[in-house]
């Protein structure tokens, strides 16, 4: 699988698949290779993707770099690229109708813990187990720890609190730091160098009781583990100031419980769909065995404007026993017309178990795809996907710093600006008989740069540069893609990295009928 992902400075990305730990990536375009036996064959598979972004460039000229966009930006599957992938994203619990208003939206993510109140002062953690610091966790992904700092600082004098982190930098794991509900630090051991990370007053009550949690993000199963934590005196000075304390809200159990499910809800439906056209599709509620069964199942759908569907079979039980199934069935008719690229499909499940009842969804996202019957620029095509491999997504008729197109001092006015390694792919429906364009190092990087430029039509490569360089000829591909259903272009980074690698695409066509 590819994943593309702008992340910014030391961002990195973990990846599981079904639960197994696939590897933790760095900022940029990669390649992930799943491990042997991980995939469910004709089956749902689900891949867990874990973004830790470092913010925005904070350089807002001419290229919009500050623009540029974080956490995954493209994604395919190897081998297989017309799979449609449905991708859901878990942000800040109560997302636009945000739970926490006093601490803001920026206070916390999508982890578990942030979203069930675990770094709230007052939550109950006296089930969690008791441990010490420093420890050794090998367990890819994020743990949690919680502690209680009681203060008493002396009247008449500030002083200033910080909390320091010691470890071997060789321990690959990094840290958010919770005083209070209040997120204050973001701190990676193997990088550093910060260690010691100031409370400030207010936040930190010195006369009372604080709340202490940090969630431990373990990024490879070697060498994680929380060093030891304690707080430092970073200096005292003789000052009537008491600062009032900042309020927010604690824990509250009905505020923060987490929903579950003993049970399982799976959409099934096909990769496409095209104008007027039917398909069947099909819902399965289960309940896994030695669980209590579930009664007053009924399953529904929720469709785009003008869609319709058909029962085929019963979309109701009174009852489903563990280790049993519902599957609804329909026949779905997609509206005459233009279709947008990407529609999206949802079941809904209600029903009672243990007592309660609550909603459960599933989701598909279906595409929309037509090849181009007639010459045309690539930029003014849709893309099926696209890669990149610095400065946010791939650049339409624009370089990569969002400059004129410009090789050898010839500007071009349309084509692809990227950087190496990147990828822009293209469904061609086997419409179209040849590819061109002018390829090379943007002049915008100066005396730096080296990039291969390849052509694959349907997997085949049809050609390959050899790597051309910022002094290189700007190179012409014109190449015989008859047939192919799928065109892809690729930006390699010539052997030695991708910095400065500006790889145009210029004035890149399809001659199509």
């Amino acid at each position: 699988m590819n994943l593309s992902s702008q992340t910014g400075g030391q961002g990195i990305f973990t990846v599981w698949l079904n639960g197994r730990f696939v590897g933790t990536y760095a900022d940029g375009s990669r390649s992930v290779t799943f491990p042997a036996g991980a995939l469910k064959p004709d089956a749902d598979n689900q891949i867990s993707v874990l973004v830790s972004n470092m913010g925005h460039s904070q350089n807002p000229g001419t290229d919009d770099n500050n623009k540029a966009a974080r956490g995954l930006t493209g994604t395919s599957i190897e081998g297989t690229p017309l799979t449609t992938i449905t991708w859901r994203i878990q942000g800040a619990r109560g997302g636009e109708a945000l739970t926490d208003v006093a601490r803001g939206p920026m206070n916390t993510g999508g982890l578990y813990g942030e979203r069930a109140g675990w770094t709230l002062p007052d939550f109950p953690d006296s089930a969690w187990a008791a441990t010490s610091l420093a420890t050794r966790d090998l367990t890819p992904g994020v743990s949690w720890y919680r502690t209680k700092a009681t203060l008493d600082l002396p009247a008449g004098q500030d002083t200033s609190i910080g909390l320091k982190i010691a470890d071997d930098p060789a321990k690959k794991y990094r840290a958010l730091i919770y005083v209070n509900g209040w997120l204050l630090d973001n701190y990676i051991n193997n990088v550093g160098p910060q260690h010691v990370f100031p409370l400030p007053n207010g936040i930190l009550n010195p006369n009372g009781d604080n709340s202490i949690a940090i969630a431990l993000w373990n990024t490879d199963a070697t060498t994680g583990g929380l060093g030891t934590v304690t707080l430092e005196n970073l200096g005292s000075t003789t000052s009537p100031l008491k600062p009032a304390q900042v309020t927010g809200p604690g824990y509250d159990a009905a505020t923060y419980a987490m929903a579950s499910h003993n049970a399982a809800l799976a959409l099934t439906a096909p990769d496409t769909a095209a104008p007027a056209t039917t398909f069947p599709l099909s819902a399965a509620f289960s309940v896994p065995s030695g669980r209590q069964e579930a009664s007053g199942v009924s399953l529904g759908l929720t469709l785009p404007t003008g869609w319709t569907a058909q029962p085929t079979g019963p979309t109701t039980a009174a009852n489903v026993a563990a280790g049993s199934s519902l599957t609804a069935t329909w026949n779905v008719t997609a509206p005459s017309g233009t279709l947008p690229p990407l529609s999206t499909l949802i079941t809904t499940a209600t029903y009672q178990q243990a007592g309660s009842g609550q909603p459960f969804t599933d989701t598909r996202t279906v595409r929309h795809l037509t090849g181009p019957t007639a010459d045309t620029d690539v930029s003014k095509l849709p893309f099926l996907g696209s890669t990149n491999g610095w400065a946010g997504p791939v650049k339409l008729d624009k370089s990569n710093d969002n400059k004129t197109l410009t090789l050898a001092g010839t500007p071009y006015s349309s084509g692809v600006g990227t950087n190496a390694k990147s990828s822009v792919s293209l469904y061609l429906d086997a419409h179209c008989t040849r590819f061109t364009a002018t390829v090379g190092v943007d002049d915008e990087v100066g005396n730096n740069g080296s990039v291969t430029f390849a052509v694959l039509a349907d997997g085949r490569n049809v050609t390959t540069t050899p790597v051309l360089r910022c002094d290189s000829a700007s190179t012409t591909i014109d190449v015989d893609i008859t047939g192919a259903t799928l065109v892809e272009l690729v930006a390699g980074d010539g052997g030695d990295g991708n910095s400065s690698d500006h790889a145009d695409w210029a004035n890149a066509k399809v001659r199509c009928s």
